[in-house]
């Protein structure tokens, strides 16, 4: 089963971003007579960083199925077996309104013994029914 991600706020910070950024260099090059280098290239990388951030909704998604957690991040792929799954738990337990979750797995030698990943998917019910049925030795904090 695929999960998205879900576009949330940090989404929507990173695409006003964007829209200022675009908008203001058109104002300085329009209305200014003198812009700044180091102006232009930051707000260029604001609006670069909006524009990734509106792709990752395509491109970045989670695939689980019955041999493992897939994490696709734009041309990568990571693989965590479903016997490596240890706990899953909200990213932020203190903070309600946070959609993201956090999934720890033992990693093999010679990175450390614990890792984790952090999805936030469109569905979260969804992906915490398959996660409950794909690793159910897994201890669930959600």
């Amino acid at each position: 089963m695929r999960f998205k991600k879900k576009f949330g706020i940090e989404g929507w910070f990173w695409v006003t971003m964007a829209c200022f950024s675009v908008f203001s260099v058109a104002y300085a090059s329009v209305c200014a007579r003198h812009i700044d280098d180091f102006a232009v290239i930051m707000f260029i990388s604001y609006a670069a960083f909006g524009l990734l951030n509106i792709l990752s909704l395509h491109f970045v998604y989670w695939e689980l199925d019955a041999s493992c957690i897939r994490i696709h991040r734009f041309w990568s792929v990571r693989e965590i077996a479903w016997d490596k799954v240890t706990q899953v738990g909200n990213f932020h337990p203190d903070y309600a309104p946070s959609n993201y979750l956090e999934i720890h797995y033992i990693r093999s030698a010679p990175r450390s013994n614990l890792g984790s990943i952090t999805p936030n998917p469109k569905d979260r019910t969804q992906f915490l029914a398959t996660l409950r049925q794909f690793a159910p030795q897994a201890k669930f904090d959600v």
